[in-house]
């Protein structure tokens, strides 16, 4: 399993698609957005489904997208996730 603590050395590759289910979804000002239920395609374009306030979105696991994730706490911050979570 990869050490996701830091997302600039994640090797997407060296990762479980079972490794971010459960996670938190938070934002830069740490509001919570959801949680991952699971991951989804293939190791080169994965996106995590995120299940919030009854529904459901996408995002895809690269660093135009996720600032960090903090394995120990379970949550993953998330760029401009309040509009991804709106559409």
């Amino acid at each position: 399993m990869a050490d996701i603590n830091n997302f600039t050395s994640l090797d997407i590759k060296d990762y479980s698609d079972y490794d971010f289910v459960d996670f938190n979804i938070v934002s830069e000002s740490n509001k919570e957005y959801g949680r991952v239920s699971r991951v989804l395609g293939s190791k080169i374009t994965s996106l995590l489904e995120v299940s919030y306030l009854e529904k459901s979105y996408l995002i895809p696991i690269n660093e135009a997208f996720i600032i960090t994730v903090n394995k120990k706490e379970k949550s993953i911050v998330v760029k401009n996730i309040e509009e991804i979570s709106s559409l």
